[in-house]
């Protein structure tokens, strides 16, 4: 068997490479190493700057919302003139109805007559006698005295009357009886004569007779008379 090793080199090269000196390696220390650069102080805030910037940013806050506001009441403002500008163009569009307008009746009242002469005095101061009334509308009460025809019949007073316009004349006899069985069983005939007309009336226990050549008159006269 052959043996393929190589021998190994001699011990004198060993002890060459131990004889070469090796050189030493520079200590460095700590302290010899450069400083950082020098930092230029930072200068301090004052309380003036920040309050103006504090100031600053709500000024700028505030205005942003007016700024807000202002975009929405314009918007807001927008939109109702869109809608009233609709409705506007929409009653425009639309036919109008004739309106008809009823005609206006002014009806003119004319005052009420008044006498054209003075009336005159009763002949009693009772109150049935001041009850008696001494003007209707243009009649005036132109006459008054007892009337004694009615006085024999049972009536505790009667009065004669004549009333006028100036161109017509009514006769008024009115009376009062005690009682109003006694007033509607009096007997006090009539007062109408030949081309006169008569209307009688009983109130209670007052009996009235109008009688006038004008009948529309002598109605007159009995719808007027307050009694």
């Amino acid at each position: 068997m052959v043996d393929d090793r190589q021998p190994l080199p001699p011990a004198a090269d060993t002890e060459v490479l131990e004889a070469i000196p090796s050189e030493p390696v520079p200590d460095y220390q700590v302290d010899d190493a450069v400083p950082p650069p020098a930092q230029a102080p930072e200068p301090p805030v004052e309380v003036a700057d920040v309050q103006a910037t504090r100031k600053s940013t709500r000024e700028a806050a505030k205005s942003k919302r007016k700024v807000w506001f202002i975009s929405g009441g314009v918007g807001l403002l927008a939109i109702v003139l869109a809608v009233v500008v609709f409705f506007v163009a929409r009653g425009r569009s639309a036919p109008e109805e004739p309106v008809e307008v009823e005609p206006v009746v002014v009806t003119e009242t004319a005052p009420p007559p008044t006498p054209t002469v003075s009336p005159v005095d009763l002949p009693a101061e009772t109150a049935f006698a001041q009850a008696l009334p001494s003007t209707l509308a243009e009649f005036a009460l132109v006459e008054a005295q007892f009337h004694p025809d009615w006085l024999s019949q049972g009536a505790t007073e009667a009065y004669a009357l004549v009333y006028s316009d100036g161109s017509v004349t009514v006769n008024v006899i009115a009376g009062q009886w005690p009682s109003a069985g006694a007033a509607a069983e009096a007997d006090t005939g009539t007062a109408a004569g030949a081309g006169t007309s008569s209307t009688q009336w009983v109130n209670e226990t007052a009996v009235f007779q109008a009688t006038s050549q004008s009948p529309e008159a002598a109605e007159k006269i009995a719808a007027l008379f307050p009694m």
